[in-house]
């Protein structure tokens, strides 16, 4: 049998693709893979978010961002409106993420210190857990944190996530 190739989502990027269709991301250190998938119709999308937020102030004026497919906020939403466009139900909807790392953990300080700043990787997947609760989508399964990069391969035909991590460690969520 021939091995489906895989279609690459790439920072600032997000994807959608019906099964038989693997979606594949490469290189997620502090960034967040948010995989969203309707396991009836078997379609599937995962987004690479960059950063936890356009500007709130940015926003009330109605300026978007040349790719607002950086940010957490108008990523999900955007993704989410691509899979329903295609025939998924919002009520089927369910996410899987992985990323949000601390790769530069040994330039910040010792967290006896004193208090810590959240890292980009924290507020990133604080971001993102916030707006799928904002838009309904139940969070099935997450492999976030620590000091590794990640890459991450969606299968639209069973909405499996692997997750590699840089040290060839495999999970399957």
């Amino acid at each position: 049998m021939m091995q489906t190739p895989a279609i690459k989502v790439r920072i600032a990027e997000c994807k959608i693709a019906r099964a038989p269709a693997l979606l594949k991301s490469y290189g997620l250190g502090s960034c967040v893979g948010v995989a969203l998938y309707d396991p009836q119709t078997r379609i599937g999308g995962l987004a690479h978010i960059l950063l936890p937020a356009w500007s709130k102030a940015k926003k009330r004026a109605g300026d978007l961002p040349r790719n607002p497919m950086k940010y957490a906020d108008l990523a999900l939403e955007r993704l989410q409106e691509h899979l329903i466009e295609e025939g998924c139900a919002q009520e089927r909807l369910e996410a899987k993420i992985a990323g949000g790392a601390n790769m530069f953990s040994s330039l910040f300080p010792n967290p006896s210190q004193g208090p810590v700043k959240p890292t980009i990787g924290d507020r990133n997947v604080r971001a993102v857990k916030e707006n799928l609760k904002r838009l309904g989508i139940p969070l099935r399964g997450e492999d976030v944190g620590g000091e590794e990069g990640r890459t991450l391969e969606l299968d639209t035909s069973t909405g499996a996530l692997r997750i590699t991590t840089s040290r060839g460690l495999s999970r399957v969520l």
